[in-house]
């Protein structure tokens, strides 16, 4: 793009202790709540809408940390470190101020939790720094902020370790993303002939253009202590209730575009989604939606005709969905259910 904004380089992530072997506690200055709400000093002051964590648009998480939290302690007394709630202590975690903006940004939190998997949002409210005059806002305020800059780069709700049934956000998301996208793991934009990735700037919540980011097209699946399995079990699940969906949308006369299955009645959507209590699909196999999936889950053995295939006709593609960067072969080359 024109002009492109300085990435800047961030710190590499320090836990802070043997994580190994996690203290009981530790100690850190706790210095007093800054004025009018803002936040202590953290490692990610840099980010930015124009410059953007590469761990943000990592579709599969890291594996799960295992070992507790320690608390924290005031280094200067010894004394454990409260926040808004008088009853829970402090959890230590090297990349939280003790005190956050109430005014914190989705990014800055998706990227903490993505940081530290262990991470829970009482453990940054319980740190918000509110103004007298102001009152906290609600935990699904919060919420909203983070699933607001999930939705703006396309990048689906990080679960690590959760084997559940599909939500409905995450069988859209998959949809938007390109087999080779979840082969490499990532949301960003693939720039195929230079084998970079390229990551997305955002003005006024709008994605206005991408930039180099500095990473090869491996950099999610490669390097790392443990093999990243892609795509994981969780996304074979919602790869295969997506494919189920759309062979009943067309089934059913709806269409044989990979998003015809938006059409379906309550009746016919999983019973998780509608509210609506599973039915038999007769048009398939003769098993419910929540039996099919708890199947795949290895809950229970599924039993039934294999999915046919989903007719060849291919859905609308958004503006820019191939070589919509305005260079040759790079782009979102095709769409999950094409």
């Amino acid at each position: 793009m024109v002009n492109a904004p300085t990435q800047t380089n961030y710190p590499a992530y320090n836990v802070g202790y043997n994580i190994n072997d996690p203290p009981a506690t530790v100690a850190q200055l706790i210095p007093p709540a800054p004025a009018d709400g803002a936040s202590g000093a953290h490692p990610y002051v840099m980010l930015s809408e124009q410059n953007l964590h590469p761990l943000l648009f990592q579709i599969e998480p890291y594996p799960e940390i295992g070992t507790p939290v320690p608390a924290l302690v005031d280094i200067q007394t010894n004394q454990p470190v409260f926040g808004r709630s008088s009853s829970r202590q402090l959890r230590f975690f090297s990349f939280l101020p003790r005190w956050v903006d109430v005014n914190v940004t989705g990014e800055l939190m998706e990227l903490w939790f993505r940081l530290d998997p262990r991470l829970q949002l009482t453990d940054i409210t319980d740190r918000v720094n509110v103004p007298a005059d102001q009152k906290i806002p609600n935990p699904n305020a919060f919420n909203m902020r983070r699933n607001r800059f999930r939705t703006l780069i396309s990048v689906p709700v990080s679960a690590q370790g959760i084997a559940s049934r599909p939500t409905r956000g995450a069988v859209e998301a998959i949809g938007i993303m390109t087999r080779e996208q979840i082969l490499l793991n990532t949301v960003m934009m693939i720039d195929f002939p230079n084998g970079r990735l390229l990551k997305p700037i955002i003005r006024f919540d709008k994605i206005t253009g991408y930039v180099d980011s500095g990473l090869p097209m491996d950099h999610y699946i490669s390097g790392f202590p443990g093999v990243i399995p892609v795509p994981s079990h969780r996304h074979s699940v919602v790869l295969s209730l997506r494919r189920r969906l759309q062979e009943l949308a067309c089934l059913k006369g709806l269409g044989n575009l990979a998003t015809n299955y938006l059409q379906l009645a309550d009746v016919d959507l999983p019973s998780w989604w509608s509210g609506a209590g599973p039915r038999l699909i007769t048009e398939i196999d003769g098993l419910t939606h929540d039996s099919f999936v708890d199947g795949v889950l290895g809950y229970q053995p599924v039993v039934g005709a294999a999915l046919a295939p989903v007719g060849a006709a291919r859905p609308s593609r958004r503006p820019g969905a191939r070589g919509g960067v305005g260079s040759g072969g790079v782009g979102r080359a095709r769409r999950q259910g094409e």
